[in-house]
């Protein structure tokens, strides 16, 4: 983005690849000595917590580019092909409960000592997938659309970590033969 060109023209374009989402949201590029209205230059990502770390002084979000996110590509692949087998087993009903690692009443916090334990409940493994895809706007981390359907000027256009993550699923579960599939 470029200083002198005005907001709304600035504020259209998608920040460049390189450019992770604090410095983007942040920004305080003046516009006639002002803040420009979409900016925030307080906002600040959840951040990864830094998790049984005793030297730690504070959560960290890495600097990753705006591209095809990584965690929901792989999240709604490995979810995906779960529900085409349970559904190949007759099982439509796919309501899950989820514990993460960071919240499993074991986990310390440099802040918060030891975390409480917390059970998140999805009615479907779709639900589960969605979720982890916009968990990594919340971390800093990614742009919606790099976990979502993508932006048709972005780096690589259309292209969101979790509809790339169902077409690798659809593709794992067509090479499956119907004799690797055990029994339940």
């Amino acid at each position: 983005m470029q200083t002198g060109e005005p907001w709304a023209k600035r504020a259209a374009k998608i920040p460049p690849a390189g450019t992770p989402p604090p410095p983007a949201v942040r920004t305080s590029e003046a516009v006639g000595g002002e803040i420009p209205p979409r900016a925030d230059p307080f906002w600040r990502p959840l951040g990864a917590p830094n998790t049984n770390d005793p030297a730690a002084t504070r959560d960290f979000t890495p600097p990753f580019p705006a591209y095809p996110s990584g965690h929901a590509t792989f999240g709604a692949a490995a979810l995906k092909v779960l529900e085409i087998f349970l559904a190949k087993k007759g099982v439509t009903k796919t309501a899950v409960d989820f514990v993460s690692e960071e919240l499993d009443g074991i986990s310390t916090h440099f802040r918060d000592g030891v975390r409480p334990r917390h059970v998140r409940h999805f009615e479907s493994l779709k639900d589960a997938y969605i979720e982890n895809g916009l968990s990594r706007v919340y971390l800093g981390v990614h742009w919606s659309y790099d976990a979502f359907v993508g932006k048709p000027n972005a780096p690589t256009p259309g292209i969101g970590g979790i509809p790339l993550g169902l077409k690798i699923a659809v593709d794992i579960a067509a090479g499956l033969k119907r004799s690797a599939v055990p029994a339940l």
